[in-house]
């Protein structure tokens, strides 16, 4: 399976029935009929299409009959939208909706930062472990660490504004203190 797009994938299983002890003069395999409910149905799939095909395959021993069926899947994500994308996008919502507390409010942005970025990482663990393991990205992680990333960043613009917010009345009273002193140097 190639789980690149996981889970907004598709997937293509085949069965493959081949005789190695009895030659096509011997056997004759055929499909009678491939057949599949219309009630029956996968918990995370929905069947699109079905094919066969009959063949016979040549070796240096004889000629063997195969019989192979293709089945054309695509993973339903509905679960995986309301138990992953639509709690993740209301909590970097909520993480950016830091931006609007007032800055001088520290314990509201700061209980609100750290809260999005743990409720972020327990749903990242969360889905880790209803996922497939695999070696390289799926589209969820790449999700997943972009609505991180987001949830962080709100945390980083308010340590970065609040730094800079402090810095700044330093600097204006220094500058008063310079002006007010230059005011008593030109008094004199």
């Amino acid at each position: 399976m190639d789980l690149v797009r996981f889970p907004l994938d598709h997937q293509r299983c085949s069965v493959e029935i081949e005789s190695y002890g009895h030659e096509t003069k011997d056997l004759v395999l055929e499909w009678d009929h491939l057949n599949y409910e219309e009630e029956m149905q996968l918990p995370q799939y929905s069947l699109l299409s079905t094919k066969r095909i009959n063949t016979s395959v040549v070796y240096l021993i004889g000629t063997f009959p195969h019989l192979k069926a293709t089945f054309d899947l695509e993973r339903r994500y509905g679960g995986y939208l309301l138990l992953t994308y639509i709690p993740t996008i209301l909590i970097v919502i909520l993480a950016w909706v830091s931006f609007w507390v007032n800055m001088d409010s520290a314990p509201a942005r700061v209980s609100l930062g750290v809260t999005t970025v743990l409720t972020m990482a327990a749903q990242l663990s969360g889905s880790k472990a209803s996922i497939p393991q695999v070696h390289y990205a799926k589209a969820i992680d790449v999700w997943m660490a972009t609505c991180m990333v987001f949830v962080f960043a709100a945390m980083v613009e308010y340590a970065f504004v609040n730094s800079l917010s402090r810095e700044s009345p330093k600097n204006e009273k220094k500058k008063q203190h310079e002006e007010n002193g230059n005011v008593k140097v030109l008094v004199r």
